[in-house]
């Protein structure tokens, strides 16, 4: 993926994320998306792992209902658009 595409990508996510658009959102994971967070883990009393979308859409769903304001910003895109851990 060069640039281009992985902005457009990401400009998408945080647009959908700051509507709290949550189907648009989801729209950005496979069916059998595995998520990881160790918020959620806090927040869930378990291994902070959510797997399908709608788990993740439940965990997501709580922590906008807790944080009804939270929003992202972009503060960096990396020339290479990624960023590999």
């Amino acid at each position: 993926m060069n640039h281009g595409p992985a902005r457009a990508f990401v400009d998408s996510w945080v647009t959908a994320w700051n509507a709290h658009d949550l189907d648009a959102l989801l729209s950005h994971f496979a069916d059998d998306v595995t998520f990881r967070s160790p918020v959620a883990a806090q927040l869930l009393g378990n291994d902070g792992v959510m797997r399908g979308k709608d788990a993740l859409r439940a965990y997501w769903a709580e922590g906008l209902r807790r944080i009804p304001d939270l929003q992202f910003e972009v503060q960096m895109l990396p020339p290479s658009g990624w960023i590999r851990r």
